[in-house]
């Protein structure tokens, strides 16, 4: 799917926005996100932040960031924990 682009701001190239494959971008949107932060879609969002301060099950993680990301279309989720999270999505449907 493609999206407006934004790090820390929308970026802007030749005076109009930026419209890219915005796949990694959605990945973080979710992961970073609580239910509730998108209003059209109150039921999506992981929140990893609470995920952070708690006990931390990776099963129960790996398949809760799976059902979150399945919501809005991405399919084969592989996520892998070591030092870091790694988070390998492919979107299936726009």
């Amino acid at each position: 799917m493609k999206d407006l682009i934004h790090n820390q701001d929308l970026e802007i190239l030749n005076g109009d926005f930026v419209v890219a494959e915005s796949g990694s971008q959605d990945v973080g949107l979710i992961v970073c996100s609580h239910k509730g932060e998108f209003k059209q879609f109150p039921d999506l969002g992981f929140g990893i932040n609470a995920y952070l301060v708690s006990p931390l099950d990776p099963a129960q993680f790996q398949k809760d960031l799976s059902r979150e990301l399945k919501k809005d279309g991405f399919g084969r989720v592989k996520i892998t924990m070591t030092d870091d999270i790694e988070i390998d999505a492919v979107r299936l449907k726009n």
